[in-house]
């Protein structure tokens, strides 16, 4: 229904009736994150090619925020734990890069993969993990304010539709898949 739904996991709210629903996608939504650091503060990405912003106070409003369409379906996003930035990967095997203050252009574009980017994690330092049906994963800085290649690898033979990141003072950063 193209719909993003919000449902209360408090005790003392849970029920089976959603609190919130958002309209604005025209197509099926693919992802939807809070920012980290505004907690009222959502993001979708969906087949339409768009990035939408939102308010959670106010779902009525519809978004308070659009992206121009991007050319291709953007399956998946991450926010950076500061929340200054947004990483989102599209079916053409581009990670666009936003400024969540002004989503309607992407700040930088990425073309690393041969096909879908199916999901992306933002990591310390604006470096963001991508992984594939291309069977790769990589790993893309934007430290300097464009996109650079740390690496990139093919450990797979399918399809890569998922990763996690786990980041310990007492250790180093490791990446699962």
């Amino acid at each position: 229904d193209h719909t993003i739904k919000v449902w209360s996991l408090s005790a003392a709210e849970q029920s089976s009736d959603c609190i919130s629903t958002f309209r604005g996608h025209c197509c099926p939504v693919w992802d939807v994150e809070y920012n980290p650091q505004e907690r009222n503060v959502l993001c979708s990405v969906g087949q339409d090619g768009q990035m939408r912003m939102w308010d959670d106070r106010k779902p009525a409003d519809g978004p308070t925020m659009t992206s121009m369409p991007q050319g291709s379906p953007l399956f998946c996003l991450s926010w950076s734990s500061s929340g200054d930035m947004i990483a989102a990967g599209s079916e053409n095997g581009e990670v666009h890069f936003f400024d969540p203050r002004s989503i309607e252009e992407p700040l930088q574009k990425w073309q690393g993969h041969t096909d879908s980017v199916r999901r992306v994690a933002m990591l310390p330092g604006n470096r963001v993990a991508t992984a594939s049906d291309d069977c790769h994963v990589a790993i893309v800085s934007m430290a300097a304010g464009k996109p650079v290649l740390e690496a990139k690898r093919k450990t797979h033979t399918d399809y890569v539709r998922g990763l996690c990141t786990v980041s310990h003072a007492a250790s180093s950063e490791k990446m699962g898949l």
